[in-house]
This record gives C-alpha cells, structure tokens and sequence, in this order.
C-alpha cells in the first residue's frame, strides 16, 4: 500500500512539473505547430475553423464578478454582437455597416445624392473652419457669409462671383479698365474685332480696310506685276537671289563624279553663297586627282620613274623586266635575331614567286639522335615495369612506368591496390560501393563502415547564419532573433543538418529570442520557413527536393 502511495506521489508531482513547465512556454492549436510568432503565448491555426468566444445574453451574470479591461464576450441578446471591457464600460465594435454610415474623411463610397446631406435638420447655422477659425457660414435662413478678411487691391484684374439663373455660382475675372473708360469702336467697327495684315503685288502703299469684324492693314509688293509702286515689300526669294549676287563664290570639298561635266555649282542658303564643287576622277567619269582612293579608267603611261610609298596591289599579272629590290636588306644579310624568315621560292612550272615563312631553327642543326636512335622517324611508346625507366629499340623509345603500390609510386590501375602516403581529394569523390575506415576492406558490412571514432564538425554563432558547405551542426547563442539558412535541398539530397540553439547566460531574454530556419530552394516540412524560441535541437535531412524535420 505504502509502495503503490509512493509511485502515484511521483506520478502526480511529475505531472505537476510538466504543467508548470508547460505554462511557461508558447501555446499552439491547430496546422503547423513548427510555426509560432513570438509575441503570442497563445496562437490558433486553421483554415476550417475557428474560435468561438463565449456567447452571453446580457451583462447582468457577469458584471457581478468585476471582468478586467481586455475581456472580450459576445452578446446574443438586445443589440447583438462582439464586446471588449474598456476602463469606462463594454464597448461594441463597430460593423462594416455602421462604420460606413457616417461621414468618412477619406469620402464616402454609397451617398444617394436624394437622402444623404451635410447640415443640420434643426434651425442651426452651418458653420465651415479651418486651424479652427470659421471661414465659411450658412445660416438656417440659407444666408451664405465669407470670413475672408485683408482683401488686397488690385489694379489690373478684379475677381467677381457671377449668379447663373440655376442658383449655380461661377468667380470670373475682370480686367480694372472694365470699370472705366474703354475703347468703344475701332475703325468704325464694335463687338470682337480682328486685326490682320495682307501683303501682295495687288497693293500699292500702305492702306487700312475696314469691313466686318475685320480690320486689315494692307502692304504691297515689289516686282514686275507691280512696276509703278515706289516702295513696298520684297519676297524672300527676290532677297535671296539679290543677297547672292554679290556674295562671291565658294570652293568647296571635292564630290563623287556623276557626270562628264567635272563639277557643278549651286546655290549654298546657309552661306548666301555659289559654290563651286569639282569632281574627282573614277574609272568611268573625269576629273581631278586627289589625296584619297581613286580608281581609273583607261590605259596610263608615267615617263620616268614611279615611286609607290604605301601598300600597292596589282588585281592582275605584272611583269618586271628589269631588276626587282624588295626592302632595303641587302642580299648578303642574314640577321640572327630573327625569330622567323620569309623566304621567296620560285615555282619550276610557271615561274610564279611565292612567300613561305620558315622558323630560324630550320637554318639552324637540329636533333639528330634520340637515345642513340636516329631518324627520320623515331615514335613513342609507354609500357608497365616493375619500376620507372626508358628503353630504345629499333625506332621505338618506351617509357616503362610501375603499378602504384605501398612501396613504390606509378599508375593507379583498375585492379586491387595499396597506397602509402597521405592523399588530398580537392574535389568531390564518389564510392559506388563501399568505405572501410579505420579497418580492412573485407570489413565492410555497409556502403560506410567505420571501425573507430568519428568527428564531425560543428561550428558556434552569435547570430544570423547560412550554412555552409562543411558544416554539420550549428550550436546559437544569440541575444536576439536570428535566421539559419538551408543550403538549397535540390543540390543537398540525403544531407544532415543540426540546429540547436543553446541558454545564453549573458542575455535575458533567452525565452524570446527566435530561431528562423529558412529553406533557400524547397520547403522546411512543407512549410517555407519554421520558427522556434525555446532552447533545443533541431536535426534535419533533405531528400533532394524539401527539407525534413527527423528529430527535435
């Protein structure tokens, strides 16, 4: 009896730690239970459900029991709905349909122009402010009263309100001179007159014509049609021309030929100018010599000598009969510091000279013999040997080189090998069958068997952190949120990664501080990021597509 009194005195004591313990911590209800915000002691997840408040009918049970501010009941009774306790009393939040029934700063969205106004239904004045000065007034009589103190004169336009027969109120402005004298008529004509010019060779003089609404200033023109006029206007075509007749001429650049005429002259507007333009001479049309590229047409003949400083091309054959001197090297010169040669060689069948380019090696002695052997043709050849060396054989030079073994260094082959030394893979290496460490090989009873000790590298953060390529487990202690980011799960599959995040004794808000595991490519459980604040270890796997929570 005394046994059984002692194990349920355990049990109950336990269950009361794990209750504490509990009421420490974060709560969860619902999807997703790796995904909690931080600031809530309580959160509520479902896309199905919801949370249902307690359902009173009135106040009348529960103001007795004193409910503190923040309360929130639902009521079913008189004027139904949501209520929170504030410090003056239950309040109701509002609906959608009561908060648009008022008047909203940012405007309105249903106002029916035939119910819906501004003003007053008692007989009160209607009174408009601004910086809490009234500016605006209309009386219960419909009396409207401007507050605009301080008008300025002004002597050039006046504002005026102007009443249409509608009731509709428009501001036109005024010019000063409207309130005094103005001009009534002008040349005989009242109303909106215009005022416009005519020049043509039917005018003689100056005159003014008035008809219509029209006043129109005439002027003459200058020409033939109009002879007898003793002053008037020029057109710009007869200025232009008498501007050009006594400004000279031009020469300007050289043109293509597109004639036999060898150049042409026109008129320049921008410089009132003739310009004389000469042609340059094609194979097709003549014309000058210039300082460019020309091709001509026809046979030419130079007396005396023809000296070509650039680049010259010839298109067909050209025949020398005299001497030919090519640069200035004389025909006993042979530098030494010449890597290659150019080499003329005259073909034995039509005569035709050509150039070769040799390396100066080919003037020079070259090997004769290699290992003893000579030539003209030496090949090489590779072989296995019980150790490095080279052998010659008729025209064969073999290069014998040993299998790699513990004692002896050489070719790695595809048999069974042992290997001395240590060796450094600087890339990935792949196993297709099985790894032995610490044993033989016959010891093998996985893809990797280890008959030893194991390391695995962990590494310690104070914050945020992407983990790396060679990284296994991350230990946090942090002072504040953090984020570990996943490599990406597509490019990691089977890989193991461990969070833990461990008490930070310098820090005090170890209970707040929240670790954000972050996937770069795939999801975390399904979940794009998962969050945790309590101290603990996450182990997690990729298997080549999301990550996956296996232990916590």
């Amino acid at each position: 009896m005394r046994q059984s009194f002692r194990i349920a005195s355990f049990v109950l004591v336990s269950l009361l730690a794990f209750s504490f313990n509990s009421l420490k911590a974060q709560l969860k209800i619902g999807g997703n239970p790796y995904s909690i915000s931080p600031a809530s002691i309580l959160e509520l997840e479902s896309d199905r459900q919801g949370l249902l408040l307690p359902r009173l009918t009135d106040f009348s049970k529960i103001d007795p029991l004193n409910p503190p501010t923040g309360m929130v009941v639902y009521i079913t009774g008189t004027n139904p709905g949501i209520y929170v306790k504030t410090t003056t009393g239950w309040e109701k939040l509002a609906g959608s349909g009561e908060a648009t029934a008022n008047w909203g700063i940012a405007g309105n969205t249903t106002v029916d122009a035939a119910n819906h106004f501004i003003g007053s239904v008692n007989a009160a004045d209607l009174v408009f402010k601004t910086s809490n000065v009234e500016r605006m007034r209309i009386s219960a009589a419909g009396v409207l009263k401007l507050n605009y103190a301080n008008v300025a004169d002004n002597t050039t336009d006046d504002d005026v309100l102007i009443i249409k027969g509608d009731g509709t109120i428009e501001r036109r402005t005024l010019d000063e001179a409207a309130f005094g004298q103005t001009v009534k008529t002008l040349n005989g004509l009242k109303g909106a007159v215009t005022i416009a010019t005519e020049a043509n060779t039917t005018n003689s003089g100056l005159t003014v014509d008035a008809a219509g609404t029209t006043v129109t200033l005439k002027a003459g023109i200058l020409n033939s049609a109009n002879a007898t006029a003793t002053y008037g206007f020029l057109s710009k075509a007869d200025y232009d021309a008498l501007m050009a007749l006594g400004s000279g001429f031009d020469f300007t650049a050289v043109a293509a030929a597109v004639d036999d005429n060898g150049g042409k002259i026109t008129y320049n507007t921008t410089t009132k100018k003739y310009d004389v333009q000469l042609y340059t001479a094609t194979e097709t049309h003549p014309g000058m010599v210039s300082t460019g590229a020309q091709t001509f047409g026809g046979d030419k003949t130079f007396k005396g000598a023809a000296n070509f400083d650039g680049i010259t091309s010839f298109s067909t054959d050209v025949n020398l009969d005299g001497k030919t001197f090519i640069g200035n090297i004389a025909p006993n010169e042979h530098p030494e510091d010449t890597a290659t040669y150019d080499v003329l060689i005259r073909s034995q069948v039509d005569n035709s000279i050509a150039i070769k380019t040799l390396p100066a090696s080919a003037f020079k002695s070259a090997i004769s013999k290699i290992n003893g052997l000579e030539g003209p043709e030496v090949a090489f050849k590779v072989d296995t040997a019980s150790a490095l060396g080279v052998s010659a054989s008729g025209n064969d030079i073999t290069l014998q080189v040993p299998s790699a073994s513990a004692t002896e260094k050489g070719l790695v082959t595809v048999g069974a090998q042992t290997f001395a030394g240590e060796k450094t893979f600087q890339d990935r290496t792949a196993i297709t069958s099985s790894l032995v460490i610490g044993g033989p090989a016959t010891a093998a009873s996985a893809s990797l068997t280890v008959q030893g000790s194991i390391a695995l590298p962990i590494r310690n953060v104070t914050g945020s952190y992407t983990v790396a390529a060679g990284d296994y487990t991350v230990v946090l202690t942090i002072d504040a949120n953090a984020t570990i980011t996943l490599p990406s799960a597509v490019t990691n599959k089977n890989r193991v990664i461990i969070v833990k995040k461990v008490w930070n004794t310098a820090s005090t808000t170890n209970d707040t501080n929240v670790v954000t595991l972050s996937a770069t490519a795939g999801n975390i459980d399904g979940n794009a990021s998962i969050s945790f604040a309590s101290v603990s270890a996450w182990m997690i796997q990729s298997d080549g597509a999301n990550w996956f929570v296996i232990n916590k």
